[in-house]
């Protein structure tokens, strides 16, 4: 894994970018798509559930919303009116993804991050949720290396690829997803 920090250094993703996914790892790890809709709707009860709000707080800081008039949703859900954390896209994901490329045009003030998205099998997800305090002691976030050594093998791969823009001093992620299709189940 370190490897792929200093790889990830070198080509020059910038901080925020690589803390977004890391805050993901952690939400998709360490909560159930009902508790984090629960936990942003109201204070969490525990530990496990106030870093996992504070994580999904983090990331919805991220994303750039697209403008209002081009995107017609139904109200209350994902990108309606009265749209909070519990009804993000972020939120509503079961999956760990890992960042495999990176590219940006500094002068437009954008970057195409390619990320391989592991969608593990549903026990994983619980196991992650009772080792809480061993794989995330403290204040840590573990690597998607560490979590997929602690599940056994995703059950899909695929590919996505998100659009970030660098607006009001910061990189903010556009909301919507290219998927890449046609990749193989791995079990």
């Amino acid at each position: 894994m370190l490897a792929l920090a200093l790889l990830m250094a070198a080509t020059g993703v910038p901080p925020e970018l690589t803390a977004y996914y890391r805050d993901h790892n952690f939400v998709c790890a360490f909560s159930t798509v009902a508790e984090r809709r629960l936990a942003a709707r109201g204070a969490p009860a525990d530990d496990r559930m106030r870093r996992v709000a504070a994580a999904l707080a983090r990331m919805e800081r991220r994303v750039l919303d697209p403008d209002p008039g081009m995107v017609v949703v139904a109200p209350g859900g994902p990108g309606g009116a009265g749209r909070g954390t519990a009804d993000t896209a972020a939120a509503l994901r079961a999956d760990l993804v890992r960042l495999t490329a990176f590219e940006m045009d500094e002068a437009a003030g954008e970057a195409w991050v390619h990320l391989e998205v592991l969608r593990l099998a549903p026990p994983a997800q619980v196991l992650f949720i009772q080792r809480f305090t061993e794989l995330a002691p403290g204040e840590k976030q573990p690597d998607v290396d560490d979590l997929l050594a602690a599940a056994g093998q995703p059950l899909v791969r695929s590919e996505e690829i998100h659009r970030w823009v660098l607006t009001d001093g910061g990189w903010r992620r556009e909301r919507a997803t290219r998927h890449l299709s046609g990749l193989a189940i791995v079990r």
